[in-house]
């Protein structure tokens, strides 16, 4: 978690993001690896890196592929929310998978204060908080 609370307040004031790597087994979802990736959310226009992120498609596919070499697989998503709560915003809700865990970063004044896990239940209209 260390690497990942460093490189969240290193992107400060943008939204630093990046993928989780391990294995599911049921409803347990173990994180082994973490990958920080570029945001590649266009940085122009009204809502900026500052308050969005994107994870380009080909860094998805090399992690992806590094990952089943390993017998893993990609569990989730972090990302930041610079001086903003730890908590899903609707964007976040409307881009998530179920499939997926979302690892939200809390970052004031570039510390990293609280992080928050969360995944949609299966209906995909209610979030289920992992740990906080």
């Amino acid at each position: 978690m260390a690497s990942i609370t460093e490189r969240v307040q290193d992107a400060y004031p943008e939204e630093a993001c990046g993928l989780l790597g391990g294995r599911r087994e049921g409803e347990t979802v173990q994180v082994a690896e973490a990958f920080p990736a570029p945001n590649s959310w266009p940085q122009d226009g009204e809502e900026g890196r500052g308050s969005r992120f994107t994870i380009a498609p080909g860094f998805h596919r090399r992690v992806h592929s590094a990952l089943s070499k390993k017998g893993l697989h990609v569990v989730g998503v972090y990302h930041s929310h610079p001086d903003a709560p730890p908590q899903p915003s609707r964007f976040d809700l409307k881009m998530a998978w179920p499939e997926l865990v979302y690892w939200i970063f809390s970052v004031r004044r570039g510390q990293a204060r609280q992080s928050r896990a969360w995944r949609l239940r299966p209906s995909a209209d209610q979030v289920e908080i992992i740990c906080t």
